[in-house]
């Protein structure tokens, strides 16, 4: 085990997230998927944050993002048939900005009714249920829900980790550090060059 490895296992997150997190998979991902096995997917591919730097350099992550980002329906399609590929997922859990709601929308049109999709005001309800009364929670909400959804995504089967973030470089860490499989962390943006193909089959 390198240095790294032996740092990231040192300092997990504070306890009362880790319980929070263990609750949730407990009371609501284990009570709609009978394994617990599920899918996180961490999307960040925004007008906002992600897309900033496109505007100073371009790359071919950056082109395959602003040509499908109009495109909610084809991306899910995507999602869809690589949840599909691997029978053993029973779920997803989706950890993205509010104003995704057209994608996680989409892929629960594809998917259709009977894969549980869960994204984050199911936690949220959750881990306020959990400490009703806790004003520093509530001070300071954004930072710790955003590291409870990093926990959240480290504990999934598998990881669909979003390009560029730090959010996401994060949770790859953690998981190498455990000896996740590397097949069971992907770079989501592979989604969006598939995408892309389909658009442009001249490309190819």
């Amino acid at each position: 085990m390198d240095l790294m490895q032996r740092i990231i296992r040192a300092t997990p997150r504070p306890k009362y997230l880790r319980n929070i997190a263990k609750s949730f998979i407990k009371n609501v991902i284990n009570q709609k998927m009978l394994n617990g096995k599920y899918l996180a997917l961490h999307w960040r591919y925004n007008h906002g944050d992600w897309l900033n730097h496109c505007e100073h350099r371009e790359s071919p992550a950056c082109d395959a993002v602003l040509e499908t980002i109009e495109k909610p329906k084809m991306i899910a399609a995507e999602i869809v048939d690589f949840f599909n590929a691997r029978p053993e997922l029973e779920g997803i859990y989706i950890a993205a900005p509010l104003e995704e709601r057209p994608l996680i929308d989409a892929i629960k049109s594809s998917i259709g009714e009977t894969v549980p999709i869960l994204i984050g005001d199911s936690l949220m309800t959750h881990m306020l249920d959990m400490y009703p009364n806790c004003k520093w929670m509530k001070d300071n909400f954004h930072d710790i829900f955003s590291s409870l959804e990093q926990e959240i995504c480290s504990l999934s089967d598998t990881f669909l980790y979003a390009s560029g973030s730090s959010w996401s470089l994060n949770i790859m860490m953690e998981r190498h550090a455990r000896n996740i499989p590397n097949e069971k962390s992907l770079e989501n943006i592979a989604l969006l060059f598939k995408v892309l193909e389909k658009l442009h089959p001249e490309i190819k």
